[in-house]
């Protein structure tokens, strides 16, 4: 039977919402816990060699790449226990975690989820998802009715099921045009499926981020970058008409929907995202949501969220940071400063109509209570 490790805050995901969480909480003296399913932390901005934008960075400019480094000595300085190449399978209402194939299940008081948009297989942009299957679903259409993929086929993640779904559909059709992509600068199958797979005239494309999928009934094309630092980034489109998901990319807002938070949609801002209110809570009083899990933006404003969310979990905890009164009104005003544009203007003012529209009566009440 499996063991709990116990702990008082979880965050999940070390992008700069994630990290920016963490610390905050970890500096009120604080069991925290930042779970992160890459070999790094950062998320996207671990891979920006652009200066962060905003007040806060134009005296002293920093790369997203060397704030990265920078906040990981502060997350081992301040204790934070941080597990990385750690995926999550499932979070319950009650705030237990479970991770994928491994012991032991998490328990936390609150959880902030900063999974990010690479998490998040409904960021497409007027796509419908259809042409978007599971490798079961996958499977269960080669079994029962001996059907073809729509081809061109991608297959997101490169573990032994991806190559074994791929390897069987180019054996029933050599003419079938099959990648495989990954995030990662490595696969994760057998080196003889992974050569065998090239010889059939698969193709894999590593260190590569799925950013959208376009379409409208069905998808026709996806938007990649490659995200190695040793190349130029380059952003492409290429065409697809499946989109097969390997099995342990569960997608977040799945998770989320899982554990008790009402989901919306809004393609401005993403796709769809949690429900949740001005301080980030969502419509689980358990869990906060920040980063590009509730709309995708840029670095800097992540940053801020981050911080927010890690303050009001505090507060939701019975706990208080010794700076919280000046942190989060600092941390407000760089997010009124960071929307200042016309396109950020439009997608705040969005998401203050979500708020206000899925306004919970006694929601504040349910927070700073349980």
């Amino acid at each position: 039977m499996a063991y709990k490790d116990e702990y008082e805050i979880v965050v999940l995901g070390s992008g700069p919402s994630g990290i920016s969480a963490a610390l905050t909480v970890a500096q009120s003296d604080t069991k925290v816990l930042l779970i992160e399913q890459d070999e790094t932390i950062g998320g996207h901005l671990a891979f920006h060699d652009r200066e962060l934008v905003g007040p806060n960075w134009s005296e002293n400019p920093i790369t997203g790449e060397q704030w990265c480094r920078l906040k990981y000595k502060e997350l081992v300085e301040t204790g934070v226990d941080l597990r990385l190449n750690t995926k999550i399978e499932k979070i319950t209402n009650n705030g237990d975690i479970y991770l994928y194939n491994k012991d032991p299940i998490i328990t936390s008081s609150f959880i902030i989820a900063a999974l990010g948009s690479s998490y998040n297989i409904d960021f497409f942009d007027g796509c419908d998802l259809n042409g978007v299957i599971t490798i079961q679903t996958a499977q269960k259409i080669l079994n029962k009715f001996q059907h073809q993929l729509r081809s061109p086929v991608c297959i997101l993640g490169s573990n032994s099921a991806s190559f074994d779904i791929g390897l069987t559909y180019l054996e029933r059709n050599n003419d079938l045009n099959i990648t495989i992509i990954d995030e990662k600068d490595r696969n994760f199958a057998d080196p003889k499926k992974v050569k065998l797979f090239i010889e059939k005239g698969g193709t894999i494309l590593l260190n590569t981020q799925l950013i959208s999928a376009i379409g409208n009934t069905n998808i026709q094309l996806i938007k990649i970058n490659n995200r190695s630092k040793n190349q130029p980034r380059i952003n492409r489109l290429i065409p697809v008409s499946t989109l097969v998901l390997s099995p342990w990319r569960k997608p977040s807002i799945s998770i989320l929907s899982e554990s008790g938070c009402k989901i919306t949609h809004c393609s401005i801002l993403g796709g769809e995202l949690p429900i949740h209110d001005q301080n980030f809570c969502t419509t689980n009083p358990r869990i906060y949501a920040a980063g590009d899990l509730i709309g995708v933006e840029n670095g800097s404003v992540a940053i801020e969220q981050g911080i927010i969310a890690g303050l009001m979990c505090l507060k939701a905890l019975g706990k208080t940071h010794n700076n919280h009164d000046v942190l989060l009104f600092n941390a407000r005003k760089m997010m009124k400063l960071l929307h200042c544009d016309g396109f950020s203007l439009e997608r705040e003012k969005i998401r203050e109509k979500i708020i206000l529209a899925n306004q919970i009566t006694d929601f504040k009440q349910k927070v700073h209570t349980i």
